[in-house]
């Protein structure tokens, strides 16, 4: 009985004998095994042949729920055993349990096909949609004695002689007469029987007989598993050779394999830097077969959109999300990984936050499962977010290829950070610019409206008040953002400039011009903060603009709809807090209102970018109103401080920026000459 097992709780093939510590004993002890596993062998049958001839002699029965079946020939003598084809066998074949062990032993694939003819052994197949794109990956077993009692284990093990005999495995064990571990058998046991009588949404779980007769069993070819995966993974689809990569694309492809396939790409925001990069972990593919495809993005909703992107470049690429919004993130990755790792599977993606990649769990769920005979591949998607120093940890020595991407690879104010991203990626290879990308026509042309805005005294007052501790606290050298006082007291300075209280009338003056003139349609809005974002919403609801906000409150299933009425036109205008700054695709937009204007070039850069993307080829001319603001009022006074000139200056620096490549350039710089010539600050 199965309650006289001495049993672990967890077993590991690298200090345990999974065969006659575990599952020998187990089927010994047992009068019923259901077992889901990812892939089927028949060589299974020979790796537990003791247990499996005395289970059987028992009247043990056997039912399998499997994804892929891993040879043509365990294929064929399935069908014979449907078929009640009558193989000459032993008549004592399930009375002596030692003729049994010598038949598996002696001819495996017709005791395969006896099993299945006699009713000992019952199949069905796990059939995942076409547009899931991945394959069925659960590892479950579970075993009853005549008394009722249960083991179940779960874990990384497919019923195949590999997976019982040679790979490197591990799974855990829970017992239904041990009170603690009850949930976790039942929630073996209720998965197993709804999937049995597939009662689930997000696949199908399909008799044999059906399944051969619609063509849905995977096959690989003699217990090669890997070209099951490589023809599900197959990369040559007419859907990818659809995506044409641009010259410059294919040239920045170029650089970066010629700099030994590391570096990082600086290409203008809309430029395809997602596709570039999937064009290169194309070129490693074809050179290594196979990769495991690490892609790192600062926030979810943009592990969501790289995903889509992804199953487009590579249609039938198998894509893991791993993030906080992924439940059971670890599990999947721990068991492709090893697959990966053992040569049990093709290519394959990550997607992951970069604060779960420098989590502990991820960092040692991957150096625990790497093979450093394997290519692995990290593309880090707006790579200067890397640089910070609790995700540092993200860079992992094992990963031999390295990508990454950003419009603005710098960190601003970080030089330390940017040296740790160029010391892990190697120097930018290639360059793309804004100025390029609109020549070539892939960016829309623009005009640039800075809108002016005056502090007040006492808003000055404060500024002077935070430039003074700022003063007192730097003592030489360069101001190093990492430097937790310093920084509080920079971003709270400059929260001073972003919520004067005079673009609040402002705004309101622009959106009652911008609605006379029916110019609200598709126009995004950047506030500093909730309390800002609100005031905002109510003005644009008070003059009738439906609208939506964009922030971090919102799930990702949420974005992607309120992206989707936005480019539809739904919602006239979204209301953001920066959520909308990297990344995300918004080519419908024709205008955008910056509140929360930005010293920092890479926040007002990547702002930019939202606008001046193109959908679907169409001609555009975006329009963006850059709320600008300068020292308070100066009547009677004759000499202006050294204060008020770095305010201009500093909002100088972000003109001169939008000013470079705006369409209205000559008109701008009429306007801001007068206060060029009176703070004393040129371009």
């Amino acid at each position: 009985m199965l309650k006289e097992l001495t049993l672990k709780k967890t077993y590991d093939s690298e200090t345990d004998d999974l065969l006659g510590q575990f599952y020998i004993p187990a089927l010994q002890n047992s009068k019923f095994y259901n077992r889901i596993t990812g892939y089927f062998s028949a060589q299974a049958l020979v790796s537990a042949a003791k247990g499996l001839s005395n289970f059987f002699v028992n009247n043990g029965h056997y039912k399998l729920i499997t994804g892929i079946i891993t040879s043509e020939k365990d294929f064929d003598a399935i069908k014979s055993g449907l078929a009640k084809a009558e193989d000459v066998v032993p008549e004592n074949l399930f009375l002596d349990e030692d003729v049994l062990y010598d038949e598996i032993q002696h001819d495996y694939l017709k005791i395969l096909a006896y099993l299945i003819r006699e009713n000992r052994l019952d199949i069905k197949i796990a059939v995942l949609p076409e547009s899931q794109r991945g394959i069925f990956h659960e590892k479950i077993g579970i075993f009853e004695d005549e008394e009722g009692d249960k083991v179940s284990f779960s874990g990384s093990i497919n019923e195949t002689g590999k997976g019982w005999g040679n790979n490197k495995e591990e799974f855990k064990v829970f017992r239904s007469w041990d009170e603690g571990q009850n949930e976790y058998l039942n929630t073996d046991c209720d998965k197993f029987d709804k999937y049995w009588n597939n009662r689930v949404f997000s696949f199908n779980v399909i008799d044999i007989p059906t399944a051969i007769k619609r063509n849905l069993i995977n096959i690989g070819s003699d217990e090669n598993i890997e070209s099951v995966l490589k023809r599900i993974s197959s990369r040559e689809t007419k859907e990818s050779e659809q995506i044409k990569l641009h010259p410059f694309q294919n040239e920045a492809i170029k650089c970066w394999i010629e700099n030994g396939s590391r570096g990082i790409l600086e290409m203008a925001t809309g430029t395809g830097k997602t596709y570039t990069a999937l064009g290169a972990a194309k070129i490693i593919i074809n050179k290594f077969e196979k990769i495991c495809l690490i892609i790192s993005v600062p926030y979810t909703h943009l592990a969501t959109q790289w995903s889509k992107d992804v199953s487009r470049f590579f249609p039938k690429m198998i894509v893991i999300a791993a993030h906080s919004q992924s439940i059971g993130w670890e599990k999947k990755v721990s068991e492709f990984l090893s697959d990966f790792r053992d040569g049990n599977s093709g290519s394959f993606a990550i997607i992951v936050t970069y604060d779960t990649l420098a989590s502990e769990k991820f960092i040692h769920l991957f150096s625990k499962k790497m093979n450093k005979n394997n290519a692995y591949m990290l593309i880090s998607d707006e790579v200067h977010n890397m640089g910070s120093s609790r995700r540092k940890s993200g860079m992992i020595d094992g990963i031999n290829f390295r990508l990454g991407l950003s419009a603005t690879p710098m960190r601003w104010r970080d030089e330390e950070g940017t040296e740790e991203i160029k010391k892990y990626f190697d120097k930018s290879v290639f360059k793309y610019d804004l100025k390029q990308a609109i020549e070539d026509g892939f960016l829309s042309h623009y005009t640039y409206h800075p809108i002016f805005v005056k502090m007040s005294e006492d808003e000055m007052e404060k500024y002077e008040e935070f430039t003074l501790k700022i003063s007192k606290s730097f003592r030489g050298g360069d101001i190093n953002i990492n430097n937790s006082y310093m920084s509080l007291l920079l971003i709270q300075r400059s929260k001073v400039l972003k919520n004067i209280k005079s673009k609040i009338n402002r705004f309101e003056e622009l959106i009652t011009t911008m609605r006379s003139n029916n110019k609200t349609d598709h126009l995004l809005v950047y506030c500093d903060a909730s309390d800002q974002l609100k005031i905002t919403q109510e003005i644009i609801n008070k003059y009738g603009i439906i609208n939506h906000q964009f922030t971090q409150e919102e799930s990702n299933e949420e974005r992607e709809k309120i992206l989707k009425n936005f480019d539809t036109g739904v919602y006239d205008c979204l209301v953001a807090i920066k959520c909308l700054d990297e990344g995300v695709n918004v080519p419908s937009t024709k205008r955008a209102i910056i509140l929360a204007s930005t010293t920092n070039p890479r926040e007002y850069i990547q702002r930019r970018g939202r606008v001046l993307r193109k959908i679907d080829g169409q001609e555009k001319i975006a329009e963006i109103y850059d709320f600008t603001v300068l020292p308070p009022d100066d009547k009677g006074k004759e000499v202006i401080s050294e204060t008020e000139r770095k305010i201009f200056k500093n909002e100088l620096t972000r003109i001169e920026e939008f000013l470079d490549t705006a369409d209205n350039k000559a008109e701008v710089l009429i306007e801001i000459n007068q206060y060029m010539l009176k703070y004393e600050v040129y371009l």
